[in-house]
């Protein structure tokens, strides 16, 4: 895929693109930005590096601070690849398979403790096995099963560093814990229907059910209490340490907490509808939304209420990560795109 150079991105966006032939997978930093954000030049730096075939779908990406490194996960019919990019560096390298046996492993959400990554997703064969985790530098991975014998997948994680857990969410509404090694999980909550984001601020835990106004909330990651903000059909979840906020996101409207998700605000914008995912950056909101079939928009904002567009990118929305100083996007067609240093 080419990537169309006549979208309008902010000063220091790049594109990193992969191409593949055989065996070889090519990475190319197709276009990076001119002095106004609005002329795109090709950049001259490759990088030639040998793995399994490339190119398949890629929903997951995460930072993981000890290593100052980047990782994604990509998903063939049998075989699932992580990929690490380190700060700085124009290009990723393969990592080895995350599950080697053949049964199948589809990613669909990973955490970072700030020691391990764990990946999440969907089991093929062996129903029980629903996560990865890997070791401190993320060259390694280990299956680990989950409490939840069905083969639903895992939804979402996050690390609750208040109770030194990991807590994710299943298809099939349960909700599991694990300690911070990630090798045993425990059901802790069903809440009926999926679950389909969870953040945590320290303090207290959120999580959503789907196409439900029900948002659950736990200090331990054992006891659930369901609360209602208000409204309905929340989608997407995020915390900012940095303002000590929790914000949530539906079609259109919002919902923000400053007390650990005791009380909330609503609110509503029509700038954030078919919102995709949503993150924190420093003291900003971010919203990756879906425009159309064919495009998507990263928006920023302070409030909730008043919204900026940082960029926009050909293909919808498929995953959203920050780092200390970075944002990073994966669209539909597996495209990663990173910010300049200092975000936007």
């Amino acid at each position: 895929m080419v990537w169309p150079l006549t979208r309008v991105h902010p000063l220091g966006w790049a594109l990193y693109e992969e191409l593949t032939s055989g065996q070889q997978t090519q990475l190319d930093i197709n276009a990076a930005s001119g002095a106004d954000g609005t002329l795109w030049t090709d950049v001259a730096l490759v990088k030639q590096f040998t793995s399994h075939s490339s190119g398949w779908p890629c929903d997951v990406i995460v930072w993981h601070e000890p290593g100052k490194s980047w990782h994604r996960f990509e998903a063939s019919p049998f075989h699932t690849f992580a990929l690490r990019s380190f700060e700085g560096r124009p290009h990723w390298d393969v990592l080895p398979e995350v599950l080697e046996d053949g049964s199948g492993f589809t990613p669909r959400a990973a955490a970072s403790s700030g020691q391990l990554i764990i990946v999440a997703g969907d089991p093929t064969l062996a129903a029980v096995t629903k996560y990865r985790t890997s070791s401190t530098n993320g060259d390694s991975w280990v299956a680990r099963n989950s409490s939840d014998a069905t083969s639903s997948g895992v939804r979402c994680i996050c690390w609750h560093s208040g109770a030194s857990m990991f807590v994710s969410g299943l298809d099939d509404g349960i909700i599991e814990t694990s300690p911070i090694s990630g090798a045993a999980w425990t059901t802790r909550h069903a809440a009926g229907a999926a679950v389909i984001a969870v953040a945590s601020s320290g303090v207290a835990i959120i999580a959503l059910v789907a196409a439900s106004a029900t948002v659950l909330r736990s200090v331990d990651g054992i006891t659930w209490t369901a609360i209602n903000p208000g409204l309905g059909g929340w989608t997407s979840v995020a915390f900012n340490p940095y303002t000590g906020k929790f914000l949530l996101t539906s079609s259109g409207n919002f919902a923000s907490s400053d007390d650990d998700g005791a009380t909330w605000t609503l609110g509503a914008n029509p700038a954030i509808a078919d919102a995709v995912r949503v993150a924190a950056f420093r003291r900003l909101w971010l919203v990756l939304r879906d425009v159309d079939d064919a495009t998507s928009r990263l928006l920023y904002g302070t409030d909730g209420l008043n919204w900026s567009v940082a960029a926009e990118f050909g293909g919808t929305g498929k995953a959203l990560a920050v780092s200390s100083g970075r944002v990073a996007v994966i669209d539909s067609d597996s495209n990663f795109y990173l910010s300049a240093a200092g975000g936007f």
